[in-house]
């Protein structure tokens, strides 16, 4: 990433570390190693952009913050640690030796993992407590001839939430009878923003997805309805992750050469200890 590389070993001890995180080798197994693989590549990609970049969005990790942050993550329920224990810096170097990272590499995923949390929590004031949107109904059905089918007896007066309950595959919004709830720009596919949007209210449309063809239909539209707090949580991550994704095109970066076989044979070998 630019001028910063990471060794074989600091990679295999990171895949280490996604495997123990994401349920060990019994979930995350050597089959899937792309998988592992390609989620690391991201956390070392986005950890650099927040190093870099944090600054302009006004926000920085204090040592104190760093310290917190260790010792949350090398907390457990029954060994609790902070940063004033007499222990911290045993327990640390504990951790060092598990892990296989320096304390400066460390350090580094830690400040990233607290400028992640302050800059997410910026673009979380920066949402606007109302925006634009549309509330929705649905029925999500197998083909497209019983979308059609359904569409046309909703508009000859047969009832949406009847048939939501009784045909829809979404068993969720089916119990509400189709009831999609309120939802603003920003949080859907954008194919399907748009098409939701474009509609009047009360039409009824069909929109195929790859695994299944929905009947839509608008029920209410406000130019600013307010937002809850899980939207505008949603409306954040959205904002940070386009963030995160503009800012990775001023970098270089080049990615694990999954066609290097002895590469890849010593990462799967080291990284999964029971293959």
């Amino acid at each position: 990433i630019d001028d910063r590389k990471f060794s074989l070993d600091y990679f295999v001890s990171r895949v280490e570390t996604y495997i123990q995180q994401n349920g060990g080798e019994g979930v995350v197994t050597p089959q899937n190693y792309e998988v592992a693989i390609g989620s690391v590549q991201g956390q070392l990609i986005e950890e650099q952009i927040l190093l870099r970049f944090a600054g302009e969005k006004g926000e920085a990790a204090t040592d104190e913050e760093v310290n917190q942050e260790i010792a949350t993550r090398m907390s457990t329920a029954d060994a609790p640690i902070n940063p004033d224990d007499p222990n911290f810096g045993t327990r640390f170097q504990g951790e060092l030796n598990r892990t296989g990272l320096s304390e400066d590499e460390y350090r580094q995923i830690a400040t990233a993992a607290v400028l992640r949390t302050k800059v997410l929590a910026k673009f979380t004031t920066e949402v606007s407590p109302t925006a634009e949107a549309v509330r929705y109904r649905l029925i999500a059905v197998a083909e497209q001839a019983e979308a059609d089918e359904l569409a046309g007896q909703i508009e000859a007066g047969a009832d949406f939430a009847a048939l939501a309950k009784e045909k829809s595959l979404d068993t969720t919004t089916g119990e509400k009878g189709g009831d999609g709830g309120w939802v603003p720009k920003g949080i859907l596919e954008k194919a399907l923003e748009e098409h939701l949007f474009a509609q009047e209210v009360n039409k009824v449309t069909t929109y195929p997805t790859k695994s299944n063809v929905f009947v839509f239909q608008v029920t209410e539209k406000a130019a600013d309805h307010a937002l809850e707090e899980p939207i505008k949580a949603s409306l954040a991550q959205t904002s940070f992750s386009d963030w995160i994704t503009e800012k990775q095109k001023a970098l270089t970066i080049k990615e694990f050469d999954l066609t290097n076989a002895s590469n890849l044979e010593y990462l799967i070998s080291s990284a999964w200890t029971s293959f």
